[in-house]
């Protein structure tokens, strides 16, 4: 879904190095070029697990950080960047299609 402009209402997933926050998109510029998140409340599901085995439930936070992200195009793949921050700086990523959360205590 990442090349498909998003929906108000779409679950993503925003990086920051290795970690991923949950979000929903609040909101879409005409454009279709800028989206708006907000970070939903994820709920540790069980003990804290390591990889991929930590298991979140999701749920909309009128509270949550907001996080705008616009459309870059390099090289033709498409990634959705945090609006303020260079392309080739690292994390800063939005994901669409689906929402992820994970904690890296490794890191």
């Amino acid at each position: 879904m990442d090349h498909e402009t998003p929906k108000i209402g779409d679950g993503a997933t925003y990086t920051v190095w290795t970690d991923r926050h949950a979000c929903t998109v609040i909101a879409v510029s005409k454009s279709g070029k800028v989206i708006t998140l907000q970070r939903d409340k994820a709920t540790l599901v069980g003990k804290p697990g390591m990889c991929n085995s930590q298991e979140y439930t999701y749920e909309p936070n009128t509270e949550g950080r907001i996080y705008k992200v616009s459309r870059r195009e390099r090289n033709g793949e498409v990634r959705w960047k945090l609006v303020g921050q260079r392309t080739n700086c690292p994390g800063g990523y939005a994901h669409f299609g689906g929402r992820s959360e994970y904690y890296d205590r490794e890191f």
